[in-house]
């Protein structure tokens, strides 16, 4: 799978498209020196959280930029796996199952066969 692929696919998932940004941070985890926006996200007493937006010339915004542009965060790690294992345990059952019901009901046109639908796939990682 490409990268590409990955990040026009899981850019939703993984990112919300702004690089430079960090959402839901506490007080001490931002390099205030950095920071070109700050936004408190939630208010609390004890724990406030704030989303940043860091510079894009500032050494967080650029550590920011390249962990975007990378691979880095962008595997889901739920692949189906190849087709000999898709095979195996999932389609090659279901086509035998569904044949043994059209052969049993071509013999007896008064039995109902009961086929199936394709239950989610069992993943190989």
């Amino acid at each position: 799978m490409s990268r590409t692929y990955r990040k026009t696919r899981y850019r939703h998932f993984f990112h919300d498209g702004n690089p430079f940004e960090d959402h839901f941070l506490r007080a001490d985890e931002i390099v205030w020196d950095e920071v070109d926006k700050v936004e408190v996200s939630r208010f609390s007493w004890i724990d406030p959280r704030f989303d940043v937006v860091y510079a894009k010339n500032s050494r967080t915004g650029k550590k920011k930029l390249a962990k975007y542009l990378s691979d880095a965060g962008t595997h889901n790690f739920k692949e189906p796996g190849p087709h000999w294992f898709r095979n195996l345990y999932s389609d090659r059952p279901l086509r035998r199952k569904g044949t043994r019901e059209i052969q049993k009901f071509m013999q007896n046109t008064e039995y109902e066969p009961m086929i199936d639908e394709m239950p989610k796939l069992p993943y190989w990682t």
